[in-house]
């Protein structure tokens, strides 16, 4: 048996195993959908791919099969793009013990069919209690993480068994993890974090400078405290916390953020990719997701409709003057947002 199971094979799905191992003392198996790359990690102690400078311990096993690597543990980790979250879940139904499994995501979106929160998603589609669920956001880059770079992450849940089980075992000299029990106020964060990411990355691509930049952080940042609160009752210090804002911080001004580039590319009108790749798909999703519900419940949202249009085909230029004549209309309250 196994201390833990991550489903996924990339970056952070990685950087999980190797802090789950604690140095090579636990027992960590990894799933990945392609069995030649679980064959390499098995044979390497390396994913060449995401994180090709990590040597993993030899505790550390991959397997591409699924039925297999349900069979060694009950403790998940849940680290796959929130568009394939759905089809995998189809694949675990009927294989795992509802009342036993604790289940940690670090899923960043929104589920694409029903809106949802990937906790509720998972919770209503394995029939397994939300006190078996917790969620992980925070400023956080796989790459960082593994190199003993001081850092710090936040783990919500309603249990604070199942919290402290993953956060005992994540903790260590380098890294930080602070508890919550607003679920759903650090899983909305890992989204809304990302959207501001892409919209600093566009920012920076249309050749704004630091003003601007300012400007429109602080924008954002008080649209995601609307967002985050009035639609999924996140709390306000979730959404200011490590969850949200310094995970935007860390996301929104560095070249390592998958997200930030992608705002470059949008804003120079290049292309990023096969338009069928599964993190280009789970930023477009996520933001028509939360443009869709901001909506709905009668909330203005510039920021997102920025860069919704942008992906929509809208130049950049023409769509940040529409969001520039919109900010005129901001108002902040006594604490700044």
């Amino acid at each position: 048996m196994f201390d833990f199971l991550v489903l996924g094979g990339g970056s952070m799905a990685t950087a999980m195993a190797y802090l789950l191992s604690n140095g090579g003392t636990r027992n960590v198996m990894m799933w990945l959908r392609n069995e030649k790359k679980a064959e390499e990690i098995n044979r390497l102690k390396q994913n060449l791919e995401y994180l090709p400078s990590l040597i993993l311990p030899n505790k550390v096993i991959a397997t591409a099969d699924l039925t297999e690597a349900l069979n060694q543990s009950q403790r998940l980790v849940i680290a796959v793009p929130s568009n394939v979250v759905h089809t995998l879940l189809n694949q675990i139904q009927g294989n795992v013990d509802r009342k036993q499994i604790r289940i940690l995501s670090v899923v960043k979106g929104l589920d694409c069919g029903t809106e949802s929160r990937i906790s509720v998603l998972v919770s209503r589609s394995l029939n397994v209690p939300l006190e078996n669920f917790a969620v992980l956001s925070g400023p956080n880059f796989a790459s960082e993480l593994i190199g003993n770079t001081p850092s710090v992450t936040i783990i919500a849940s309603i249990n604070n068994e199942t919290l402290f089980m993953f956060k005992e075992a994540l903790e260590s000299e380098h890294l930080i993890v602070y508890s919550s029990d607003d679920v759903a106020g650090v899983e909305i964060a890992s989204v809304l974090k990302n959207i501001i990411a892409m919209v600093m990355g566009i920012v920076d691509g249309l050749g704004f400078g630091a003003n601007t930049r300012g400007a429109v952080f602080t924008a954002c940042m008080k649209e995601a405290l609307d967002i985050g609160t009035h639609i999924f009752d996140a709390k306000p210090q979730t959404i200011l916390g490590p969850a949200c804002l310094g995970d935007a911080i860390t996301t929104s001004f560095s070249s390592k953020s998958r997200n930030y580039l992608l705002g470059l590319l949008l804003a120079k009108k290049a292309s990023s990719g096969n338009p069928e790749d599964s993190f280009l798909c789970e930023g477009r999703n996520n933001v028509r997701l939360i443009r869709n519900l901001a909506v709905r419940h009668g909330i203005k949202a510039p920021i997102i409709e920025f860069v919704y249009r942008i992906m929509e085909g809208v130049h950049a230029y023409p769509a940040f003057s529409s969001l520039w004549k919109d900010m005129k209309s901001l108002h902040f309250n006594d604490n700044g947002l």
